[in-house]
């Protein structure tokens, strides 16, 4: 995992076949997930001795493992959404911008409804919720003409936002 972490973040530009193998490894065995998930977390500790290219390879590859439902966004559980420096900020950014710009807006819904029906510490969903409310939305009102197709991400924006509320909501009423 961590071989393949290194070389996802070493290329030039963003190899998916890293995306793809490691999506086929989490499938064929669950221990995969979890050594994935504790290397994706050795990387979180090290994003400020990399470069802004690693950084967003490393977002792109993680959102493609979420998409695809090898990990679970949960993997974020371990981001401190109260104190983020730039370098993680970075990653949020890329992260949730790729996550947004897949046209299926049903795997959208599954990765943010998948969180709600985990066990998920309500820090998680409330530092989520207020990153993208912060610092997504307000980009994807300035940067339109950068984003691919900006109908379909501020459309998949309203869809996690959408079951993000309901999950503060749920906390809310506890």
């Amino acid at each position: 995992m961590n071989v393949m972490l290194h070389c996802v973040v070493m290329e030039k530009s963003y190899n998916k076949f890293y995306e793809v193998l490691a999506s086929k490894l989490c499938s064929y065995n669950y221990n995969f997930k979890f050594s994935f998930q504790y290397a994706i977390w050795d990387k979180f500790k090290s994003l400020s001795e990399m470069q802004v290219l690693a950084i967003s390879h490393l977002a792109k590859f993680v959102a493609g493992l979420i998409l695809e439902f090898s990990l679970p966004i949960s993997v974020l559980k371990v981001v401190n959404f109260a104190s983020l420096d730039t370098h993680m900020i970075l990653f949020l950014r890329v992260f949730f911008l790729a996550v947004f710009e897949v046209t299926d807006s049903d795997k959208v819904q599954s990765v943010f409804e998948r969180l709600l029906a985990a066990e998920t510490s309500p820090d998680l969903v409330h530092g989520i919720s207020m990153f993208i409310e912060s610092t997504i939305a307000p980009l994807l009102q300035q940067a339109s003409d950068r984003i691919k197709d900006i109908q379909v991400t501020k459309r998949n924006l309203k869809v996690a936002k959408k079951q993000l509320g309901k999950a503060l909501y749920i906390d809310d009423d506890m």
